[in-house]
């Protein structure tokens, strides 16, 4: 797993009084840049719930910790192209002074083009054109070299967001203090819910759960193991970040204490913990907030909390209605199905990492590759897929699969095509996919 140091986030400067720990920034001297994309007008690119969106509430917390209004700027849907966006990151790169910290956020869709670069979906995007109309990472070390402040602090709410984490290790080789903090790593799909960026507000807010060891400090380590298991067990994905010059012991937040402070459950479950429950008739996965006391008469309880698109629900249930939550893996190796949006592929498991599974597509370019848990996986066994190529055929290049060998020669299939086409072509023919 990617090293885990942490999320750089806001901090007001009088949380820096309340203990000795450095805190992360100040607000009056940070420059953030909040974008979010949730509809296109590409229509292979599926639309979003707009109910309570988290970008513009992480915008918003900014502004009441003490962002000033001239040094933040949101770009929200339309306005949100990938002109826009640079042209956002510009100004205030020019504008921040030496000392100060740049924070980007983005939520939207993450893609991967053809040579496997990925790249955010601005509003005007064109999955076609990709090259032309999104927000490639790859020129936002080129974008941000002109910064003169100290720190640049990335973060992204989409499908394959964990490619900041080259972002942030380039912009290091040039000596900021960079950090990423991602709903998922560069070989990760991301769920459409809004559990990462709601992770981001709960910590600006200094919510107490994410104060592990109750010391009324929230630190940065502290809130690296929230989205590491919020993403884990409720969304089933790999959270991405890394840290360069940046100590775990850096203060988010004073922690802000309960209204009410619940007694622990007791036996195999503690506060914080994350069961399986049955609720609406379907297992949900939940946080134990707390419980009911274990010397009380009635039966023993536990107060959980769900999570649902943007919403939080907190309810009581017998202690006898959680189970424990684990991941199931299969060994390096096996052949699996796998769902991948609404279609089923072969898949062969290549390795095996704290209740992950990294895979690849047998057939399929490795820049599909990617981790997955146990819940996309459909059915055990089967064979592997037949291994794609592409075949040259009167000066154009064709997608095929191989079905066998003849001598030198490789026995083909043009996908799409009837078996009249079929032939057996020599090595200047066809390309493989570690061509």
């Amino acid at each position: 797993m990617l090293a885990r140091t942490l999320v750089p986030l806001l901090v007001l400067a009088a949380f820096t009084s309340h203990a000795r720990a450095e805190a992360l920034f100040d607000a009056k001297s940070t420059f953030a840049v909040v974008t979010g994309v949730l509809e296109w007008k590409d229509r292979g690119l599926s639309p979003f719930s707009k109910e309570k969106r988290k970008d513009q509430e992480l915008f918003d917390k900014l502004a009441a910790l003490g962002v000033p209004a001239a040094q933040r700027t949101l770009l929200l849907d339309e306005a949100a192209s990938a002109s826009a966006i640079e042209a956002a990151l510009t100004q205030a790169v020019a504008r921040a002074p030496a000392g100060s910290t740049l924070l980007f956020y983005y939520a939207g869709h993450g893609l991967k083009d053809d040579e496997g670069r990925i790249v955010f979906a601005s509003s005007e995007i064109r999955v076609g054109q990709l090259d032309r109309t999104g927000l490639h990472l790859a020129r936002l070390p080129k974008l941000l070299s002109g910064f003169r402040g100290r720190r640049v602090i990335l973060l992204a709410d989409c499908c394959y967001s964990g490619g900041l984490i080259a972002v942030a290790a380039e912009l290091s080789r040039r000596g900021l203090q960079a950090l990423a903090l991602t709903s998922a790593e560069a070989a990760n799909l991301s769920t459409s819910n809004w559990t990462y960026t709601q992770t981001l507000i709960d910590a600006l807010a200094g919510r107490a759960l994410l104060d592990r060891d109750d010391s009324g400090t929230l630190t940065l380590g502290e809130l690296a193991a929230e989205v590491e298991e919020g993403m884990r067990y409720r969304e089933a994905q790999r959270s991405g970040f890394a840290a360069h010059d940046l100590p775990e012991t850096l203060t988010v937040a004073r922690a802000i204490p309960e209204k009410e402070r619940l007694d622990p459950g007791h036996g195999d479950y503690e506060r914080r913990d994350w069961v399986t429950v049955s609720h609406d008739g379907k297992p949900r996965v939940a946080r134990i907030i707390g419980g009911s006391d274990p010397r009380h008469k009635a039966a023993p309880r536990l107060f959980i909390e769900l999570f649902d698109y943007a919403t939080r629900t907190q309810t009581w249930i017998d202690r006898a209605q959680a189970e424990p939550l684990t991941l199931r893996t299969w060994p390096v190796g096996s052949l699996l199905r796998v769902r991948w949006g609404p279609n089923v592929y072969d898949a062969k498991v290549l390795r095996v990492d704290d209740g992950f599974m990294y895979i690849t597509y047998p057939g399929w370019d490795a820049r599909w590759d990617e981790w997955i848990t146990a819940a996309r996986v459909v059915a055990e066994g089967g064979e592997p897929a037949a291994e794609r190529v592409k075949v040259e055929w009167n000066g154009r290049w064709y997608d095929a699969t191989v079905k066998g060998k003849d001598g030198n020669k490789w026995c083909i299939s043009y996908v799409g095509y009837g078996p009249e086409w079929d032939e057996c072509v020599g090595r200047k023919r066809i390309r493989f996919g570690s061509d």
